[in-house]
């Protein structure tokens, strides 16, 4: 084998990147990329970005497939990211055999103390290698604190060198161990040991998917198909309710348990019916970084057949990419053939983007006409096409399963009257037994009234073994069988989704079902570059929406009208901050840069309708560092606001003709001196002003004198965001460590909202002060109930494409607001 004992030059990077080099020469660059971290840098610095990325987004637009070099993707994805490991094994027996030693890539693990063991991994006993890849290795392990055997999967070090990377390793993988859930693999524990992040999981028997799949030859049995795919389809439910996507759902990554022993002895199930479950949660997510399917050198990520042509294309990725994924799996346990084929990478990932497969029940007759139908919605090409959710999917199998259960126990209770019939002929009693007999009358439908609070909206019902598009013009009067039901928007209302999602109709039963459809309903790109804040008007009637980024540009859109946003005369720097005052008539802007760069650190005071300046700071009471947060008190007389260098300042508002509201007096406040402060908010009476720092300290200040009055503690890195409540008895703070923090003034405890995946940049109360808005770093919008601290049904929204950095909620309490690092504003319809 050729090996490389220095770094390859730039030249041989690039002809490695295009798939030129000779096969052998090609392994060993890729191995040492593998434990490289210099070179990976040069290879994600070569101009351009990955050409096979590159070749399918051009065949996604033009539904050709381009004469392209063939790319030597496979190994890069080896390389980079590993294959899947297998999280299983079965223990060794009383065989006497030594254990194997370690590769010397695995010197991590302390020496053995004994015979029988390979190493230590802190407290846990290291006894055999099941396997490895080039993300890591899982060992067969003893914990002897419990006294039971485990699976270790520890991940290479050169992957998370960086400390950035390895703590968002150990923070995807405790989101995933957060999901309990019967088909998600358990996380018993996730820790780093020497800087070595590692999981420690239960060691499953059984076999995978992809095994039983090479045994079988052939397509499963239909009961097989439809009770592992409903098993997937539930574990996927479960985890993308939680913000969690897979990115890589295949035959491999999908382990069938042997049902245990007792019940097997018993007559229980046979091998391989004990649950399903789903493994590799999130891992190459959190190690490749928050991008949806590419790496930060523009490498596609994740297997190709299986693969969505979202992700094949390098595009941003939601939900419905595993959803595509479990098309293919169950397309392949139908026929036994991969839905998509080919003899190279490119070949597969251009036709994933570009083909067709073939219907399922053309390659075997036995598939159902509701499963072949599922599996095609399943694998269209855009996921507005795709079902909604992958709850949907699990409902939709389950109800193939019934029916299908139900025709069999209608044969077979055929087959036994006919058995029956036949044997009381002989004795001259069929005719009084088996005289024809009414049976059991059908259960009577019941009668179900859909309302939906706004009319001219199409949905989709799901449920009665059927699926129907209805027009709601308000109301709409139905008679159901019983059953379960499901709703999803028609494609016309794709960003939209109804809440509640489902119902369940029983027999007689008159049921009505109000109904919202939330979700996406407008917004604007206007601003060129990220958006850092958004503010809605106060007042009531009106839906005044600003909006500010690196542009140096305020925005002001009448989101009630059919206006496009227009922009204030610019600052002479990036805006950061933005508070409307309480009339809704003016709003307040700040600005500045990074460091010490001379740019525009004013506040400034506008005319909303004109769109002209009222007032701006003198350049002598400007802040030091970038302004990072502002609002107004309740009798829109003071300014508060906030900056990088840890300064909080207090400044009476000038009229319009520039004069003071009052003789009140200008403070100024080191609330957080050095670390930063990046909110600011006024208690409803004017008394209080908290202040919320880089130093993770939410502080209460005395706002007329400039006191200090207390201190909240609680976060673990910086506080981003601070709000009261209208009612003054609660606050809210938001930080770095994913948390919205919900304090009571009184007692000075806290509860705490957890949900986001990463930092929270800003979270609000709703008018009312019983809900809260949060914007996170990992895209999501969500909306709590303040009393029970839980996320509300139907209240998460996706689609900024990146983090989301300011949010704000209409007067009236229907609708929010949102702007991120896409560059886009977007305006949500909430829930009730």
């Amino acid at each position: 084998m050729v090996t490389v004992p220095d770094c390859p030059d730039h030249g041989e990077l690039q002809q490695f990147v295009l798939g030129k080099l000779p096969a052998d020469r090609a392994g060993a660059v890729g191995e040492h990329l593998a434990g490289c971290p210099r070179c990976v840098q040069t290879l994600e610095a070569l101009p351009g970005i990955d050409p096979l990325v590159q070749a399918m987004r051009a065949a996604r637009q033009e539904q050709t497939l381009p004469d392209l070099v063939p790319v030597l993707i496979s190994r890069l994805k080896r390389a980079f990211m590993g294959d899947t490991l297998s999280l299983t094994g079965d223990p060794p027996g009383d065989t006497g055999a030594t254990a194997a030693a370690p590769p010397a890539a695995f010197d991590f693990l302390e020496p053995p103390r004994q015979e029988g063991e390979i190493g230590w991994l802190g407290p846990y006993r290291v006894r055999q290698l099941l396997g490895s890849g080039g993300m890591g290795a899982v060992f067969l392990a003893d914990d002897p604190r419990l006294k039971r055997q485990i699976a270790l999967k520890v991940i290479k070090p050169e992957l998370t060198a960086r400390a950035d990377v390895r703590r968002r390793f150990l923070r995807e993988a405790q989101s995933v161990a957060a999901v309990e859930h019967e088909n998600i693999v358990t996380i018993y524990e996730v820790n780093e040991h020497r800087g070595v992040p590692y999981l420690v999981l239960p060691l499953l028997r059984g076999e995978s998917l992809e095994e039983r799949l090479r045994g079988a030859g052939g397509p499963l049995p239909l009961d097989a198909t439809l009770r592992i795919g409903r098993q997937i389809a539930e574990g996927l439910a479960a985890a993308h309710e939680r913000g969690l996507v897979h990115r890589d759902i295949k035959p491999a990554n999908i382990f069938l348990c042997s049902p245990l022993a007792p019940a097997a002895a018993a007559g229980g199930p046979a091998e391989g019916t004990g649950p399903v479950k789903i493994l590799d949660f999130g891992l190459a997510r959190a190690i490749e970084g928050e991008d949806g399917g590419v790496s930060q050198a523009g490498l596609i990520v994740g297997t190709p057949a299986y693969m969505a042509p979202e992700q094949a294309s390098g595009e941003p990725i939601d939900p419905r990419a595993d959803l595509f994924s479990l098309g293919c799996v169950l397309y392949r346990m139908a026929t036994g053939r991969p839905a998509f084929e080919g003899p190279s990478t490119i070949a597969i990932l251009a036709r994933v983007v570009t083909a067709q497969p073939e219907p399922p029940e053309r390659i075997n007759p036995a598939v159902p006409r509701e499963l072949a139908r599922l599996i095609v919605r399943l694998l269209a090409k855009k996921p507005e096409d795709r079902p909604a959710s992958a709850r949907e999917v699990a409902a939709v199998l389950a109800q193939i399963d019934e029916k299908r259960a139900g025709r069999r126990g209608g044969r077979r209770r055929r087959l036994f009257l006919a058995a029956l019939a036949a044997l009381l002929a002989v004795a001259g009693l069929s005719a009084w037994l088996l005289a024809p007999s009414p049976g059991p009358a059908p259960p009577a439908p019941g009668e179900v009234t859909l309302q939906l609070d706004r009319p001219g909206a199409r949905l989709v019902l799901l449920g009665g073994g059927k699926e129907q598009t209805i027009d709601l013009a308000g109301s709409l009067r139905l008679e159901l069988a019983p059953g379960d039901y499901l709703l999803r928007p028609a494609a016309e209302n794709a960003k939209r989704r109804p809440v509640p999602e489902g119902f369940v109709v029983k027999p007689g039963q008159q049921l009505t079902v109000p109904l919202r459809l939330v979700g996406e309903v407008g917004g604007h790109d206007a601003h060129s570059g990220p958006v850092w804040a958004v503010a809605a008007s106060p007042r009531k009637g009106a839906l005044w929406i600003l909006s500010a980024g690196s542009n140096r540009r305020v925005g002001v859109w009448d989101a009630a009208g059919p206006g496009k946003a227009q922009f204030f005369e610019e600052h002479k720097g990036p805006v950061r901050a933005l508070a409307f005052a309480p009339d809704g008539r003016s709003a307040a802007s700040g600005g500045g840069g990074p460091g010490r760069i001379a740019d525009d650190r004013s506040i400034r005071l506008w005319d909303v309708r004109t769109r002209k300046q009222i007032a701006q700071t003198p350049r002598e009471s400007d802040h030091a560092s970038r302004v990072t947060a502002l609002t107004f008190s309740a009798d829109g007389k003071r300014l508060a606001s906030g900056a990088a260098d840890g300064v909080a300042m207090i400044r009476q508002v000038p009229s319009a003709g520039g004069d003071r509201k009052d003789d009140g007096k200008d403070l100024t406040l080191p609330a957080n001196e050095g670390e930063g402060v990046y909110g600011v908010a006024f208690s409803p009476d004017g008394k209080r002003l908290l202040t919320a720092g880089g130093d993770g300290k939410v502080i209460v200040w005395d706002a007329a004198l400039g006191k200090k009055l207390d201190v909240l503690e609680g976060h673990k890195g910086a506080v981003r965001s601070v709000a009261v409540a209208p009612d003054g008895v609660l606050a809210l703070s938001a930080g770095d460590d994913g948390t919205v923090r919900l304090w009571d003034f009184q007692t000075r405890t806290a509860r705490t909202l957890d949900g986001h995946k990463g930092a929270v940049r800003q979270a609000v109360f709703t008018a009312d002060g019983q809900r809260i808005l949060s914007a996170g770093a990992d895209g999501t919008v969500r909306l709590w109930d303040v009393a029970t601290a839980k996320e509300v049904p139907g209240g998460r929204f996706t689609g900024h494409r990146g983090a989301v950095h300011g949010v704000a909620c209409a007067a009236d309490g229907r609708k929010a607001v949102s702007c991120g690092q896409d560059g886009t504003v977007r305006l949500w319809e909430l829930p009730r």
